[in-house]
């Protein structure tokens, strides 16, 4: 549902909200990351130790920014641990 806000003159703006459905771990969510950069940030993923697939593709960092999301998909994020 878009959302409306107003500016100082009190006209009316609509503001669309985009929101998808994409499964993460096995969990399912809605995000409005149109990207998987915007996902990262909106997740607060480290920037080193972390490997991202979307259905059962993984997707290198350097093409985060470049890769949509689609409605529906299947994402699985890795983190690295130390220790032992």
């Amino acid at each position: 549902m878009p959302r409306v806000a107003s500016d100082n003159t009190g006209c009316s703006i609509f503001l669309c909200l985009y929101v998808m459905n994409v499964q993460i771990n096995n969990q399912d969510r809605q995000t409005e990351a149109r990207n998987l950069q915007d996902l990262a940030i909106e997740l607060q993923l480290p920037q080193k130790g972390v490997a991202v697939a979307i259905d059962n593709q993984m997707i290198p960092r350097g093409s985060w920014a470049q890769t949509a999301l689609q409605e529906g998909a299947r994402i699985v994020i890795i983190k690295a641990a130390c220790g032992g």
